[in-house]
């Protein structure tokens, strides 16, 4: 876990920082946050800690809540640590309940209980997470386990290299759409304006 101090990586079981040496035994248990009812089985989670990372694990479904910027946060310290064969071994292990989740219903937030958005992690990877843009994400056990196969093998930086050039050629061509609009655009105004001019001219000539 990190210190809630000075935020470097400390023993689990510590009760000083190895760093700043504060007593972080009673401000951990101070910090440690309530569970969240599975947005899926509608049952309490227990508080899983993986990489560090303090998560909302569902043993029914085997699904995953990240708190907002958890994902990050755990994904940064797998990559870093280069333990993500180690955490996709063990949620392998982990083969409580079914996670074979249908996909296509929408499932609300477990925190506003808004439906969250079905987002494609990277946009191309195929991967689909339910995610909450003001409180975080849930991934489905076999989806992190996608995850962090891409990292364990390689395939992330490839993927996000892949992604990258998707986001710039999608880009290129919004920018193409909206010169193309705006071309259109100022021929309208110029032709508008020639018809305007000839009817002044026809008004003057009074054959209008």
């Amino acid at each position: 876990m990190n210190c809630p101090f000075c935020n470097k990586k400390t023993a689990d079981e510590a009760k000083l920082c190895a760093h700043c040496g504060k007593n972080i035994h009673a401000k951990t248990i101070d910090m440690r946050k309530k569970s969240i009812l599975c947005p899926t089985c509608k049952l309490p989670t227990s508080i899983l800690n993986l990489a560090g990372v303090e998560l909302d694990f569902c043993h029914e479904c085997t699904g995953i809540w990240f708190d907002r910027k958890e994902m990050k946060q755990f994904l940064k310290v797998i990559a870093e640590e280069k333990s993500a064969g180690k955490i996709y071994r063990l949620l392998n292990e982990m083969a409580f309940g079914d996670d074979r989740r249908k996909r296509g219903s929408y499932i609300q937030c477990p925190i506003c209980k808004d439906l969250m958005i079905q987002r494609n992690y990277l946009e191309i990877s195929g991967i689909l997470l339910d995610q909450c843009l003001d409180h975080g994400t849930w991934a489905d056990k076999q989806d992190l386990i996608s995850i962090l196969d891409l990292i364990s093998t390689g395939d992330m930086e490839e993927l996000v290299t892949k992604a990258s050039n998707k986001l710039y050629k999608d880009l290129e061509k919004r920018i193409r759409m909206v010169e193309l609009e705006q071309k259109f655009i100022k021929a309208d105004i110029s032709r508008t304006k020639r018809n305007h001019k000839a009817h002044l001219a026809l008004d003057v000539l009074g054959i209008l």
